[in-house]
């Protein structure tokens, strides 16, 4: 699946599956994210991008390679868990997640995904469940104290595949 352009007021981006030149803007974006700490160590990012099953998606702007934010996905046959969505600080509230998510769901498709899931903090980012359920994703539960840092439970979402339109 080859790369497409978002026009955003201006600037041009382009959301395309990352490569290894990607990796240092990646962990920065990640550790700004969290606080100054990185979710996952660079060895799992090296590895995610060498796996058959992983994926991690990149929007950035092509004139200088900057990258606003990133996606990763873990795909086994039909079903599709999204493990990280991370857009730059300097770049929220313009969409850009969106484009990450509407990029992946149809990377995914187009590789037969017919079941999504993902976990997100279920108090401290109502931005990010707002997100999710625009795209269609459900609560299908509840993981008790599944975060730390603070302490907060996970809601599970799924987004399933309209199988009435599927002839």
């Amino acid at each position: 699946m080859q790369g497409h352009d978002a026009e955003r007021g201006h600037a041009i981006l382009e959301c395309c599956q990352a490569q290894v030149e990607d990796l240092d803007q990646i962990l920065q974006l990640d550790t700004q994210a969290y606080n100054g700490k990185s979710l996952w160590p660079r060895s799992i990012y090296e590895s995610e991008l060498n796996s058959t099953n992983n994926e991690i998606f990149v929007l950035k702007f092509p004139e200088n390679g900057e990258i606003v934010g990133f996606a990763c996905c873990s795909l086994v046959l039909d079903e599709c868990s999204i493990t990280n969505i991370v857009v730059s600080k300097n770049h929220l509230r313009k969409g850009f997640a969106s484009q990450l998510l509407s990029y992946m769901l149809d990377f995914g498709n187009s590789k037969g995904v017919r079941q999504w899931y993902l976990e997100v903090r279920a108090e401290t980012n109502p931005a990010a469940v707002a997100l999710y359920k625009k795209f269609g994703f459900e609560s299908v539960g509840r993981r008790k104290h599944y975060y730390s840092n603070p302490r907060e439970d996970a809601l599970i979402l799924q987004r399933g595949l309209d199988l009435s339109q599927i002839s």
